[in-house]
């Protein structure tokens, strides 16, 4: 039988969280903060809004492909 080799293509890390309804008074503070934490622990990549909204907020790394998501109840990464 064939060995069958498996390749990541994704990894998802999501936290949901109680008190969604103070996102939106703190999302632009979370974004701050996101902003200034995120390029200590990714090597110095640049982070940046891509996206604002009652809804859920977004960043992105251009450098990395990567991006965080957030929204009244949920952090996705």
């Amino acid at each position: 039988m064939a060995k069958v080799v498996f390749k990541e293509i994704q990894n998802v890390f999501e936290v949901r969280y109680k008190q969604g309804y103070r996102y939106l008074d703190r999302c632009g503070d979370a974004m701050v903060i996101l902003e200034e934490a995120l390029p200590a622990i990714s090597g110095n990549k640049i982070w940046m809004p891509e996206e604002m909204a009652p809804q859920r907020a977004r960043m992105k790394c251009p450098d990395l492909g990567l991006s965080n998501i957030f929204s009244v109840n949920s952090f996705f990464a």
